[in-house]
């Protein structure tokens, strides 16, 4: 708990900014000034030290090279134009290193549960949406499929999925519009529903 977490601080520089533009709106421009340095030094302290040069792509906290899907919403929160190499990087690095299928794990990291092996859900529509931010609308349009296709045969989508969900039910789930009891069965037992 002693790291600088590197969404931590986006969310910082959110805050800043965003009470910078209410201050602005509303003709507080005094209230504005005040702030923007805050703002300007959060902004490039996390993209000094929340850089990693080896993976090309922001970390999950200062000095570490381990990645964190939730930076993917650096593209939503726009904390740097969408052309910018350590935003195309860090989409990049994510969609190669955390994504297995439509599947995306927010971390690889052990934390206090141990060591994931389950996609958090919201990580794959954060993906989509950075995907679709970089111009990959290719591969944004077929995390999106699969998510829908997923959610559509099981008509529910758990907030979690187990990473080594069996590709044999993978498949029969995508491939059907609805499930058997025998599959929903399966399902059930590993956690996926």
């Amino acid at each position: 708990l002693h790291e600088h977490y590197t969404f931590s601080k986006l969310m910082c520089w959110v805050g800043v900014d965003r009470a910078i533009k209410v201050a602005q709106h509303f003709g507080k421009e005094d209230l504005a000034a005040k702030w923007i340095g805050l703002r300007d030094e959060i902004k490039t302290t996390l993209i000094k030290k929340g850089w990693s040069e080896k993976r090309k792509s922001f970390a999950i906290h200062y000095g570490s090279d381990d990645l964190d899907a939730s930076l993917l919403q650096m593209t939503y929160h726009e904390f740097l134009e969408f052309n910018d190499p350590r935003i195309i990087g860090t989409v990049k690095a994510i969609y190669k290193n955390l994504r297995k299928d439509y599947l995306v794990q927010r971390y690889k990291i052990s934390d206090d549960l141990g060591k994931s092996t389950s996609s958090f859900t919201i990580c794959s529509f954060w993906l989509v949406d950075a995907l679709y931010s970089i111009g990959e609308e290719k591969k944004a349009r077929e995390i999106y499929t699969d998510d829908v296709n997923f959610i559509t045969s099981t008509k529910s989508y758990p907030s979690i999925i187990a990473i080594e969900f069996p590709e044999k039910l993978q498949k029969r789930i995508h491939k059907k519009k609805r499930i058997s009891p025998k599959v929903t069965k399966m399902a059930n037992k590993i956690g996926i529903i």
